[in-house]
């Protein structure tokens, strides 16, 4: 007699941190008293099993369970689609492995899923600040906050073409984000031509083209 069938968990394997991600797991011709369970198992082994607290403004803590069912091809038995709602975050999520588990007629299967990557986008707080040093030279800088992995390029460039000096510091913060601060300091010579463009650029993983600020001769 043929047992119930299970699919693969099916749902995104790119997670952006605080963006909604639902999964799904099907199963095909299983009785009216089959279980659905989801779990976690956490970096340091730990596994919990989820309970349904989703709501509308959901968290990060937060698990949305839901089931959709009907009625299968063969008489008596049904087809069961169970739906996992979560918000990725990287302090909870990284690394972590999500199963589901499906109990019918005294069997059990079980499924796995684990997110290829999980990023954060870099968040600009505040313009490019300036401040006039002596002599003439203007002290630029950006600061870009909790992004995820720590891999972030920027680049400052006068006009299009031309890469300026800067230095950058990098911190990271509770939720094992990172926050990047870069300075950049604008020779005063090049302050003399009113045509002059200040650009900083930046790319990260989960950006899917750079960003980047312009400031004209006006703004500095």
């Amino acid at each position: 007699e043929e047992k119930f069938i299970v699919g693969e968990i099916q749902g995104p394997r790119r997670w952006i941190h605080g963006e909604k991600v639902t999964l799904y797991c099907s199963v095909s011709y299983c009785s009216e008293d089959t279980r659905v369970m989801w779990m976690v198992e956490q970096t340091d082994g730990k596994v919990e099993e989820l309970s349904n607290t989703g709501r509308d403004s959901m968290t990060d803590s937060d698990y949305m369970i839901s089931k959709e069912t009907e009625k299968s091809d063969k008489e008596g038995l049904l087809n069961i689609t169970s739906l996992l709602t979560l918000i990725p975050s990287v302090s909870k999520h990284v690394g972590m492995i999500i199963s589901c588990q499906i109990t019918s007629d005294g069997q059990s299967k079980t499924k796995k899923f684990q997110a290829k990557s999980l990023c954060a986008k870099p968040q600009v707080m505040e313009p490019v600040k300036t401040s006039l040093c002596v002599g003439g030279d203007v002290q630029c800088s950006l600061n870009l906050q909790n992004f995820y992995p720590k891999h972030l390029r920027l680049i400052w460039r006068s006009g299009e073409e031309d890469q300026l000096e800067f230095k950058e510091e990098f911190e990271e913060n509770n939720d094992h984000t990172y926050n990047v601060y870069s300075n950049c300091t604008v020779p005063g010579k090049l302050l003399l031509n009113p045509n002059f463009t200040l650009h900083v650029t930046w790319s990260h993983k989960s950006l899917e083209k750079h960003q980047s600020q312009v400031l004209s001769w006006r703004d500095l």
